[in-house]
């Protein structure tokens, strides 16, 4: 069909409204659909699993209809029909099938966001449609003329167009036709409007049964069969059993005495016990949902969550302000009760702000499960193509992150994903000859702490080939036959490089992991390698919780007079250099030795001004970057307090050691250190002196 408007002459206020319920509501059940049909290439599953695909499906089918979105209805049509062959037991699932029903809800994806930013679907992904639909039908074994059939009178095209003819209606009457047009032209096969109603039919024969002669044989094995089919139909473990067990107790009385009218009279009665049972489960059902419905929600534009937290981080400046004026204050009020209830005041503030913040940051998080079941999915698919056999580990698929940090994280991942499948993972044979288990490994961790996320994707392949690093890093002028696997490393993240010693249809052009270090670095994010030769290799990233506005405990710090802050979670302890013993490294460099531990000092004002301006007062304070302690030289401690990170725009300085500035409360601006950047720096530039 080709690309067009399918949207109904409506009253426009009306179908805005229409138009994003509809978009919203599908994306979130096609989310759940995609999470459930990845279970069908697993085996993890059960016919529970299937119907509630099903209803997925079944409900899409009905709303696209409603806003004219003729297209997702097809599709949305044709693989419930499969859905309901597969529920009735007259087709199995194999990978080819659960190829069809994972294909679909992708595509079904793709289409309504095409669908609500342009209110139109493209020719490429009508096309796509199509061909889905034919592999449907064909698995369907059906007749394309029965679809057309449906298309053209069930849904009354037909008939509408002869009203518009009759009356006159012009142009209506040539969309129609042109609706109608497209449809035989582009007709996809035939799908049932089925639904999983039970037939009785036979028991409502046995129930005539009035004595032996009556009671055909052929009669009670249709009975049978229909029972056996409820078996397969309902994954409800209470009717399952129970028809189990009547269908275990009719097989013993037919072996017993054969057809009879006792043996009828216990199908019948088995058979409406069986009913009561389903009836009961559905209310039950029903009521499951009619109070999950009660929890209602309300859709807000993105923009205007993003304007409410950066509302809230104003607030926190405001609060520190507020907060700075009452220290004053207190130096100079003589009314001792009327500054201790500021004081109360205040605080009573800062907790309101506090639950404010956390409630404001809950709002824009999701579960990471979909993208981590994403990133599974083409995990495996990658494997298959390239003939490998994995396992997939997710831990932490629970973990709620900003919505917009799992957009960013999406290419990145799957960029690692990919290179680990394909690059980093032996095949069979060649783990067996290293002693290693058939299958390769592969584990996606997501964590927290209470301002970061940080994702692992390790596994446990070929790991560097530290030689070849070095060997390409020599050729490129970065490496030398001195420098350490860390060092080799970080030659990964050069615009171009690459090892991979083909260029495939998977990967292994030459670009990527630049790409990635750069965006991740963009959103306040760092990625890290940890790598062993025939090991395997970890790459480790570690994100804010939010891109939007960040919010975070400083440790504030003065040096030359000068404000700094550095994050509260980094600081290990401070104390006076009178309490700590210094050490002459390789007549190069100082260091701190503190119980058993050495440590190297970094000035800070020797790093940021080129000379250590001594002050009358210093303190030493430890931190731990990325499993290492180095001691921090300061003027003094200023105090700790929640700060809101602003982005340094349009000023000449050392950025790439600092993450941000942050307004204090008496209105000064204090630059917030990047501890990582600021320390690999400062530790090589006193490992050059």
């Amino acid at each position: 069909m080709s690309a067009e408007n399918y949207k109904e002459d409506l009253d426009d206020g009306f179908m805005d409204g229409l138009l994003h319920e509809f978009i919203d509501s599908s994306l979130e059940n096609l989310t759940a659909a995609q999470e459930l049909s990845n279970l069908l290439k697993t085996g993890e599953y059960h016919t529970e699993t299937i119907k509630e695909i099903f209803r997925m499906f079944h409900s899409l089918k009905g709303s696209s209809a409603i806003v004219g979105c003729m297209p997702v209805r097809n599709l949305a049509h044709s693989a419930e029909s499969l859905l309901v062959k597969i529920t009735e037991g007259q087709i199995q699932i194999d990978n080819d099938v659960a190829d069809n029903i994972i294909s679909t809800v992708d595509l079904l994806n793709s289409m309504i966001e095409d669908f609500g930013n342009s209110s139109k679907i493209g020719p490429e992904l009508i096309n796509r449609s199509n061909t889905l639909i034919n592999q449907i039908d064909d698995i369907l074994e059906l007749d394309p003329t029965n679809r057309l059939q449906h298309m053209l009178f069930d849904e009354g095209l037909l008939n509408d167009l002869r009203e518009s003819i009759g009356n006159d209606r012009r142009e209506d009457s040539i969309k129609k036709l042109d609706r109608i047009t497209a449809i035989i032209k582009n007709t996809v096969s035939p799908s049932e409007s089925a639904s999983f109603a039970e037939n009785t039919s036979v028991f409502d024969e046995l129930a005539e049964v009035e004595d032996d002669t009556d009671f055909p044989e052929p009669l009670y094995h249709k009975a049978i069969e229909s029972l056996k089919a409820y078996l397969q139909s309902n994954g409800n473990r209470h009717i399952q059993s129970a028809t189990s067990g009547l269908l275990e107790k009719i097989e013993n009385i037919f072996e017993w005495s054969g057809p009879s009218e006792f043996l009828a009279e216990v199908i019948v009665d088995g058979h409406k016990d069986i009913q009561k049972l389903i009836k009961n489960t559905s209310e039950n059902s029903k009521q499951s949902s009619k109070e999950a419905a009660m929890h209602k929600t309300m859709r807000v534009p993105e923009t205007s969550l993003d304007e409410f937290i950066q509302l809230i981080g104003d607030l926190i400046i405001v609060r520190e302000m507020i907060d700075d004026s009452r220290k004053r204050i207190d130096t100079q009020l003589t009314d001792v009760q009327l500054a201790s209830e500021f004081k109360r005041h205040v605080d009573s503030f800062t907790i309101t702000l506090s639950k404010l913040e956390n409630s404001a940051m809950t709002i824009r998080k999701q579960s990471v499960k979909m993208l981590l079941n994403k990133l599974s999915r083409l995990a495996r698919e990658i494997a298959a193509k390239v003939e490998k056999s994995i396992n997939i580990d997710l831990i932490g698929s629970d973990t709620l992150i900003d919505k917009s940090l799992i957009e960013l994280l999406e290419a990145p991942l799957i960029h690692i994903i990919t290179n680990a499948v394909d690059h980093g993972l032996e095949k069979e044979d060649e783990r067996a000859s290293s002693g290693k288990e058939s299958k390769g490994n592969i584990t996606i961790k997501v964590v927290e702490d209470d301002e970061s996320i940080f994702i692992d994707i390790s596994d446990d392949g070929l790991g560097m080939n530290f030689e070849k690093l070095r060997e390409k890093g020599k050729k490129i002028g970065v490496a030398t036959d001195l420098s350490s696997n860390e060092e080799l490393l970080k030659i990964i993240f050069l615009p171009g490089f690459s090892t991979a010693s083909e260029v495939t249809d998977i990967s292994g052009r030459g670009v990527g992991m630049d790409v990635v270090k750069k965006e991740l670095e963009k959103a306040g994010g760092t990625i890290n390698i940890q790598s062993e030769e025939g090991k395997g290799t970890t790459f480790t990233l570690k994100m804010p919780k939010s891109i939007t506005t960040q919010i975070i405990q400083g440790f504030v710090l003065e040096v030359a007079g000068e404000t700094f802050i550095i994050p509260v979670k980094n600081v290990r302890e401070s104390f006076h250099p009178s309490k700590a013993k210094t050490v002459r490294m390789y007549d190069k460099f100082d260091c701190l030795e503190t119980r058993g531990e050495v440590m190297p000092i970094v000035k800070i004002s020797e790093y940021l001004y080129g000379e250590h301006i001594k002050s009358y007062e210093e303190i030493f304070i430890i931190v731990e970057e990325a499993g290492r302690n180095y001691a921090l030289l300061a003027d003094r401690v200023v105090g700790i307090q929640q700060v809101v990170l602003k982005e340094l725009k349009g000023l000449k300085m050392l950025k790439q050691v600092f993450s941000g500035a942050a307004l204090m409360g008496n209105g000064n601006v204090a630059l917030v250190l990047d501890l990582a950047n600021f320390l690999e720096t400062s530790v090589e530039s006193v490992n050059r002196s």
